[in-house]
């Protein structure tokens, strides 16, 4: 064995007579043990559930691509004879998506001529507030001149 060696395990050693002299640290540790353990726990999921979507993924498009060539050639596969009588055909689902896509525009567009009518509408309320208000102090301002005027015919 090499020093370097010699000390990473006397260093080892003494951690783990330390740790075992005082119980607060081995509980310490064995808390931090499992923490490390769950979170390689969690990242072998997600890595095992990448790789499970990346092999579905070129699966599907190993098939495309044969269902592809099949149909330039005019011969139907196997697993497309299965996966057009499992599934619902295409044509239907893109109706159903394209009704789908409608609705939500139909919807969206509504409420946006809901709300434009609602603009409008605050925008003429807020037009006649401000013009009753000018009309008002225009009146204020004649009987003012008015009063101003008539003090000053009164005067001798």
């Amino acid at each position: 064995m090499s020093k370097k060696q010699i000390k990473e395990e006397e260093e080892k050693e003494r951690k783990e007579d330390m740790i075992a002299d005082n119980p607060e640290m081995s509980e310490r540790q064995k808390q931090m043990e499992e923490r490390k353990a769950a979170r390689l726990k969690l990242i072998e999921e997600k890595k095992q559930a990448a790789e499970d979507r990346k092999k579905a993924a070129d699966e599907k498009r190993k098939q495309q691509l044969e269902e592809k060539n099949n149909k330039k050639t005019g011969t139907v596969s196997d697993t497309a004879k299965t996966t057009t009588a499992d599934k619902p055909s295409t044509a239907d689902k893109k109706e159903e998506d394209k009704a789908k896509v409608e609705e939500t525009k139909a919807a969206r567009e509504d409420a946006k001529n809901k709300s434009l009518e609602e603009r409008k509408k605050l925008i003429e309320d807020r037009k006649k507030a401000a013009e009753e208000k000018r009309k008002q102090q225009l009146e204020a301002r004649e009987a003012a001149k008015k009063a101003k005027d008539s003090v000053r015919t009164n005067k001798p």
